[in-house]
């Protein structure tokens, strides 16, 4: 972790965020690339201290880390927040992408293993993880957020 910046007191944080951060929040990604102002390794810690964070976003990011981590990032994105904070997390829906491909391979004779495991172009472009509604909000109720809103 020796090099990374600390992350600016206050900021909405887009982790996982690939080349294109959300409008309103600085990008944090694994790899250093065009949009992302932080680089670093999210699944063992987030370079700020407690309390630190307004918001955070995670669309499409949390899959792409270990099972065995995720419950430890969620604790960490708790950890980060200011009091009253918010995280959005966006992940598919394992039953749903299951279904689609197997409805498409019984139409059409087609599978489409991008739609569940990702592109695979480079190391960690895969999914890692699924996750259902229940299993994600077990997760977040484990790493310590309230209030928790699953749709």
């Amino acid at each position: 972790m020796s090099g990374v910046r600390l992350i600016p007191e206050g900021t909405s944080l887009d982790l996982g965020c690939g080349s294109k951060p959300r409008h309103g929040y600085l990008g944090a990604d694994m790899r250093e690339m065009s949009g992302v102002e932080f680089v670093f390794d999210f699944s063992e810690r987030i370079p700020c201290p407690p309390g630190w964070l307004s918001r955070i976003s995670m669309h499409h990011a949390l899959e792409h880390i270990s099972h065995t981590k995720t419950l430890h990032v969620l604790q960490e994105c708790n950890a980060a927040l200011k009091v009253g904070g918010t995280i959005e997390i966006v992940v598919p829906q394992d039953a749903f992408w299951y279904h689609v491909n197997l409805a498409l391979y019984y139409m059409r004779k087609e599978y489409n293993p991008d739609k569940l495991y990702a592109s695979q172009s480079f190391d960690g472009d895969y999914h890692k993880v699924g996750f259902t509604k229940s299993k994600l909000r077990n997760l977040l109720e484990r790493a310590g957020f309230g209030g928790v809103s699953v749709r």
